[in-house]
């Protein structure tokens, strides 16, 4: 129950949180029947109104589930979605990350098409900004009883450090790789002093620099900055049996129902796993 209890609505319930921030732009998007890929800012007069014209289908009762385009909608979300946009100020419904800002008259499937070099760091950045500030929203919450045996944890606060690479496909033309690395503060910190060029989150919780191949963060960066983390680990004395040291490397998800959300349930979910508390692939969340 790993996996289900990580995709439903339990953490969407987190009052301003990034799981809630994440969810009800996806349940707007979703009674609004819109899925661009742009991710654009919804007009909350619009939001409301579709959102009551759902409520009042049938006779109000305690509780009920609305199946739009196989999603699956409580009323209690479109109720606190519908509060949230009445307050809304200025009067815009907005995925909490950088919208696309290059010629939309020439976009395509491509990321480049849509996002500038420099919004697409931006991008990345509040992604994993986002991702670590979700991740302790979790640990802190549904998943406390864990807290003490997620490897992630022992960082806390936990920063990602990310590093942007293009890569070249002959398939599938360019694709943009995300390499990242979860640490300490006290290590992000010395990174971003040394890096004053990298593209920093609005949280100071992550930063992002560009590098120019797969091979150099596999057999520079990455070694480079898990050592940092061992070395951290001595000074601070820090004893924790499941403190582990790793990276990732993977597609960057811009098109996520909810990106950053999905980006710390899988940190969550593969920590878990190490203790047999989840098996299987972590599978995309319900879009």
């Amino acid at each position: 129950m790993t996996l289900p209890l990580l995709d439903s609505a339990s953490l969407g319930r987190l009052q301003d949180s990034v799981w809630e921030e994440e969810l009800q732009y996806d349940i707007a998007r979703t009674i609004m029947s819109n899925r661009s890929v742009l991710h654009p800012p919804l007009d909350c007069r619009d939001v409301i109104s579709a959102g009551t014209e759902l409520l009042e289908i049938e006779p109000a009762a305690d509780s009920r589930t609305f199946s739009i385009d196989g999603r699956h909608v409580e009323d209690w979300q479109i109720i606190n979605l519908i509060a949230r946009c009445e307050h809304q100020s200025p009067a815009l419904l907005e995925r909490p990350l950088p919208v696309p800002d290059a010629r939309l008259e020439t976009a395509d499937s491509w990321i480049e098409s849509i996002y500038s070099s420099h919004q697409l760091l931006r991008f990345a950045a509040e992604l994993l900004g986002n991702a670590c500030r979700a991740y302790e929203e979790a640990t802190t919450s549904l998943f406390a009883s864990f807290r003490w045996s997620l490897s992630r944890n022992a960082y806390q606060p936990v920063a990602s450090l990310g590093f942007l690479v293009r890569r070249n496909d002959v398939l599938r033309g360019h694709e943009h790789m995300l390499g990242h690395v979860e640490v300490p503060a006290e290590v992000f910190q010395r990174f971003v002093d040394k890096h004053p060029e990298a593209t920093v989150a609005s949280n100071s919780r992550a930063a992002v620099l560009v590098r120019a191949s797969q091979q150099e963060l596999i057999e520079e960066v990455f070694p480079e900055l898990t050592q940092a983390v061992s070395a951290w680990a001595l000074r601070s004395g820090q004893e924790s049996p499941f403190l582990s040291q790793g990276w990732t490397l993977e597609g960057l998800a811009i098109n996520a129902a909810r990106p950053a959300s999905q980006m710390a349930a899988k940190w969550i979910y593969s920590e878990l796993k190490n203790l047999s508390l989840a098996s299987g692939t972590f599978r995309q969340f319900s879009r």
